[in-house]
Parts: structure tokens; C-alpha cells; sequence
């Protein structure tokens, strides 16, 4: 019985053999990545691994044999691949519809295509060309003959700006010396009695001027004021009209040397005056007391708090890009440049700098802040802060003290704050959040209960997303 038994169990055995010996012969074997571009990136008999945030995957290269594989969708000869270090090697007959290789080379085949990549992109932006001059990739990154070749192309650009610079100014003292030629020669020096004369006929004209054009238009206003300065015996006493200061503070800001070009044949105010004029307020970021008075007169001027819908104010913030530089204020004695975002921001700021055991940096953007009336024509820049990237946490302090000076310090009621889309301006709508699935439109105004504070995205860029989404879902890759 025992004899039996033995043998039962040996022909037991044979059969599970022979069923294993069938499956291998059903079955294929795993191909790995044989292609040569990955095959290059792995020495032969070396392991590598590719470590990622939720997996790692470790991987070999075997060769030196010659491999025949042959399948119904693929025929071909191989001498190395590279496999996944937990390859499968033979893949069942009933996964055909899996490919030819196993699922850890398949993950490894897409570790090796992004390296690939990744080279690709390191050797084309290496790859410099032949202008380095206008090349953006960073000096550190140029060989020593490149380095060269980038001064030698310096110095030839520098002597040819030398060489055009000299042909202007060779050409500008040929054209003052024509000029000059032309003068002496056809030019008239008034005596002292044409002099006299000319002022007479001013006068003579003038009749006819005042006929010709309307008591308050410019040419009216432009004759009388040049009249005036040259009847006056002291000069500086000149009293110049609004409407002038306003013109030539318009061509002084498009061209100072225009400007001075002008004076020279006209009686116009001086760059000095007009400095006056320009700088009536102070430079600085934040609010300022002058820049508020002045914003009062100015409703005031509009009739804002004697029409009652008038009262009704907007707040429209945005950041616009600026050159990163520092400025000496004489009047201060200050470098104008820093990150600036009042007083509560600043404390915050530099709190937070502490922290971070980091230095002031300088500003590359500056925040605007305008109030816009609803009713009335008023776009009035409220403040300015100088920063380096606005984030939600400042930008609500700030826009609550704009709020707090329009309704208390000048007596408007503030209905809306109007901003683009972006990150910060969304989450500083969702800081007014009661709980984080609540869509946030409105807050409650703190100054009058009465009346909600309401968030507006700005409409010309909610409608040129919806155009870019529509253009990316129908007329380019389809993917929304």
C-alpha cells in the first residue's frame, strides 16, 4: 500500500511537470527595452534605479547573447535589452493582449523615454548659436571658446555703436553748421526800431486775433500769454495760464530737449516751473494724507456729495510690471526701490523676513489701487505699493484700508472691488469665506451694514478665458 501510494504521488508530480513545461512553451518570453537608445543609456551587467515621490523603480541591462523572438505582432533579433530588476520574464498565454513585455519594464521603458528627453532638452539648450550676443544661455554654461568668441562679438558691437554714434554726430555738426550758413545768410537782425515795430504790430493784430478765435481756446489763451510776458518788465513775476502748464507739461514728458528746443523761440515756462507743477505731492507708496485731500477736492469739484448716487464707488486693483532699479529722493534722502507695502504690510514683512533671515529685495511690480465712481466719470489712483509679488495675506490689509479711507475719511460708499484672476486675488475672495465650499460673490461692508461689498472679476479677462477655452476645445488639441 505504501508502494502504491509513492507511486500515486510520483505520477502526481510528472503531471505537474508536464502542465509547467506546457505553460512554458505557451508562453513568451519578456523582451525588456531592447531598442538601441536605451540600451545606450545602461552599461552592460550595471543596476540603476529611478526613484520617484510614490515608487522606485530599479532596473538592468544583460547581454551578449543572440535572441530570436517571434510573435504574432512582432518578429526580431536582439543581443541585450534592459529589464525592471522584478521583470516577470515570462509572460502567459492568456496576456496577449498585454504587449510583449511585462508591466514593470513597461513602467521602466517610460522612466528610460523621459531621461531621453531629458538629455534632448539639456543638448539643445546647450546648443548656442552663432550670434552669443542675443544667445540666453547663462555665461557659466558656455565653453572657454565660446566665452571668447562672446567678447570678441562684444567689442565688434561696441566699435560699431562707437562708429554709428560718431556718423550722428558728424551728421548733427553738419546740419547746425548749414543751419548757421543759412542764418547769415538769409537771415534778418532786427534793429531796435523794428523791434519796436514787431511789438507794435502785436498790438495792431491783436484785434483781429480776438475776432479770429474764441475767448477760451488755446490760440487765444497761447497769444495773450505770450503778449503778456513780453510787456512785462520782471520776468519771473509771469503768471502762466492752467491750460499752458498743462501743455507744456504734455511735450516735456514726451521730449525734455524738444522742449528746451521750443523755448528757445517761444516765451514758455521753465523746466523748473513745470518741476513745481509735476511734483506737488511727494513721491511715495502707500497712502498718502496730500494724495487723499486732494482726491476730496477733486469729488468735490464733481458735485459728488451734493448728487446722492454719485457717492457710490468702486475699487479696481491690479500689478503692473516695472524696471527693478533704486532712485535717490534728494527730498528725503532715501533709496526709492524697495518692496514698500505700508505701514501694517511692512511689519509683516519684515517679521516675515526675520524669519527667513533675508534682506530686503527690490520691487519688480508696483500694485495700484483706483477708486472708479459708478455714476460719475471719476478714475482716481487712490495708492501705490511697491512689491515683489502681491499675495493674499497683504492684499487684504491694503485693500481694507483703501475701503476704510473712501467711507470714513472721505464720506463715499464703496459697492464693489473689481480684479483680475489672479491666484492671490481669488484666495484673498475666499479669506471672506465663512467655510471652504461656501462660492463666495459678496462680504458684509463693515462701515454699514446696510450694504454688501461685492467681488467682481474683471469682465475683459473672464471673457478672454472663456475664448481660450473654447479655441483649446474645438479648434487646436481638444482637451477641454
Amino acid at each position: 500500500m505504501k508502494y502504491l501510494h509513492f507511486c500515486q504521488k510520483k505520477v502526481e508530480y510528472i503531471f505537474k511537470v508536464f502542465e509547467i513545461i506546457d505553460v512554458i512553451v505557451a508562453g513568451r518570453v519578456c523582451v525588456g527595452n531592447y531598442e538601441n537608445q536605451f540600451v545606450r543609456l545602461v552599461r552592460q551587467d550595471e543596476c540603476f534605479k529611478f526613484s520617484d515621490s510614490s515608487y522606485q523603480i530599479d532596473g538592468y541591462r544583460e547581454g551578449n547573447y543572440y535572441s530570436i523572438y517571434e510573435s504574432s505582432r512582432l518578429s526580431l533579433c536582439y543581443k541585450s535589452t534592459v529589464r525592471s530588476l522584478t521583470c516577470d520574464m515570462l509572460l502567459l498565454a492568456n496576456t496577449d493582449g498585454k504587449g510583449d513585455r511585462c508591466s514593470m519594464c513597461q513602467s521602466l521603458r517610460q522612466r528610460l523615454r523621459k531621461r531621453i528627453h531629458r538629455e534632448q532638452n539639456k543638448t539643445k539648450s546647450t546648443e548656442v548659436s552663432k550670434d552669443l550676443i542675443s544667445c540666453k544661455v547663462p555665461n557659466r554654461y558656455l565653453s572657454n571658446n565660446q566665452k571668447n568668441t562672446k567678447i570678441k562679438q562684444l567689442v565688434d558691437l561696441k566699435n560699431k555703436q562707437a562708429h554709428k554714434i560718431g556718423r550722428l554726430q558728424d551728421k548733427l555738426e553738419s546740419l547746425e553748421t548749414y543751419m548757421r550758413d543759412i542764418i547769415e545768410k538769409d537771415g534778418i537782425t532786427l534793429t531796435q526800431s523794428e523791434n519796436f515795430e514787431m511789438h507794435n504790430l502785436t498790438k495792431v493784430c491783436e484785434d483781429e486775433v480776438v475776432s479770429s478765435f474764441e475767448p477760451n481756446s488755446f490760440q487765444r489763451i497761447f497769444w495773450e500769454s505770450q503778449i503778456k510776458y513780453n510787456n512785462l518788465k520782471t520776468k519771473a513775476s509771469m503768471k502762466w495760464h492752467p491750460l499752458i502748464i498743462r501743455w507744456c507739461l504734455y511735450i516735456r514728458s514726451k521730449s525734455a530737449k524738444a522742449y528746451d528746443g521750443i523755448r528757445a523761440y517761444l516765451n514758455l515756462p521753465s523746466q523748473r516751473s513745470l518741476y513745481d507743477y509735476s511734483h506737488y505731492t511727494e513721491h511715495g507708496t502707500g497712502f498718502q494724507p496730500k494724495v487723499i485731500e486732494q482726491f476730496k477736492t477733486f469729488c468735490e469739484s464733481k458735485e459728488v456729495y451734493e448728487v446722492g448716487h454719485k457717492k457710490y464707488f468702486g475699487l479696481i486693483q491690479d500689478e503692473v510690471k516695472i524696471r527693478s532699479d533704486l532712485v535717490y529722493d534728494k527730498n528725503s534722502g532715501e533709496l526709492i526701490g524697495y518692496i514698500d507695502l505700508d505701514k501694517t504690510g511692512n511689519d509683516l514683512l519684515c517679521l516675515e523676513n526675520i524669519e527667513n533671515s533675508t534682506e530686503s529685495s527690490l520691487a519688480k511690480y508696483m500694485l495700484v489701487v483706483m477708486a472708479r465712481g459708478i455714476t460719475s466719470d471719476i478714475k482716481y489712483p487712490l495708492a501705490s505699493f511697491a512689491t515683489n509679488g502681491i499675495n493674499s495675506d497683504f492684499l487684504y490689509t491694503i485693500i481694507w484700508n483703501s475701503i476704510q479711507i473712501l467711507e470714513t475719511d472721505c464720506g463715499l460708499s464703496v459697492i464693489y472691488i473689481c480684479c483680475d484672476g489672479h491666484s492671490p486675488n481669488r484666495k484673498f475672495f475666499q479669506m471672506h469665506a465663512l467655510n471652504n465650499d461656501e462660492l463666495i460673490y459678496r462680504t458684509i461692508n463693515p462701515y454699514d451694514t446696510d450694504r454688501f461689498i461685492f467681488f467682481v472679476s474683471d469682465p475683459p479677462h473672464l471673457i478672454k478665458t472663456v475664448r481660450n477655452c473654447l479655441a483649446n476645445s474645438f479648434a487646436h488639441s481638444r482637451t477641454r
